[in-house]
């Protein structure tokens, strides 16, 4: 994503490269919508069956 950085980060320095990975209104939203159909991956697996649950990181990051 255009930064590359060549050792560990501090927080300071992350935290400005996540604002600005999410300043745009439609990154926001699907960081979003991935947390939220992640989570209920996460409910159904547990309240419904439990194969559902490897499906949360996928969706969870096919939005990310």
């Amino acid at each position: 994503m255009g930064m590359q950085h060549a050792g560990p980060m501090t927080y300071a320095e992350f935290w400005l490269v996540y604002l600005r990975a999410h300043r745009r209104p439609a990154t926001r939203m699907l960081h979003f919508a991935g947390t939220l159909l992640a989570l209920a991956c996460l409910v159904a697996g547990a309240a419904v069956d439990w194969r559902i649950l490897p499906a949360a990181p996928v969706v969870g990051y096919g939005f990310a």
